[in-house]
């Protein structure tokens, strides 16, 4: 595995702190044939898990949302281009809170 998707894979599922992953992915170049790694819902499940379980903050929420959703290395699983655009615009849509993760937890399992 390249490092570049070892990289993009720490991102998705949260293994190492967003803005320490984003600095170091600064240093590759932004356009790509296809992407390297795709987000699925269970990530987005597994955030939100940790959201409310009080692992993670609503600014790593919000952080990591922001870090994923324009990247060409970074594909999004049909059916959740919402949450990433709510999600990475708090101050446009509704902050991350316990509804915004139940009400989104919800969307991803039906």
């Amino acid at each position: 595995m390249s490092r570049r998707r070892r990289l993009l894979a720490d991102l998705v599922e949260l293994r190492r702190p967003v803005d320490e992953v984003v600095g170091v992915l600064r240093s590759f170049p932004w356009d790509v044939e296809r992407p390297l790694v795709r987000v699925r819902a269970d990530d987005v499940v597994r955030l939100l898990r940790a959201y409310l379980a009080g692992a993670v903050d609503a600014e790593t929420v919000t952080a990591w949302a922001d870090a994923l959703e324009v990247r060409d290395d970074v594909g999004i699983e049909d059916g959740l281009r919402g949450f990433f655009t709510e999600a990475s615009a708090p101050e446009l849509f509704e902050p991350v809170s316990a509804a915004f993760a139940a009400r989104w937890l919800d969307a991803l399992s039906s």
